[in-house]
């Protein structure tokens, strides 16, 4: 689960990057970019919270 969580700041980054281009343009690339970068980082978190709930238990 970790593995795939680790995959998704850079699958997000570059959908971000894709997605700010589409609305906005040239200038939106780099504000796309950034908040899939974030939300990839926030999924990586939210995995990393999971599995160490799941190993507790």
């Amino acid at each position: 689960m970790i593995g795939i969580g680790c995959l998704a700041p850079l699958v997000l980054f570059v959908a971000g990057a894709f997605a700010g281009y589409l609305a906005m343009g040239s200038p939106g690339v780099t504000w796309g970019a950034g908040i899939g970068f974030l939300a990839g980082l926030a999924v990586l978190g939210l995995a990393g919270w999971v599995v160490g709930r799941i190993k507790r238990k």
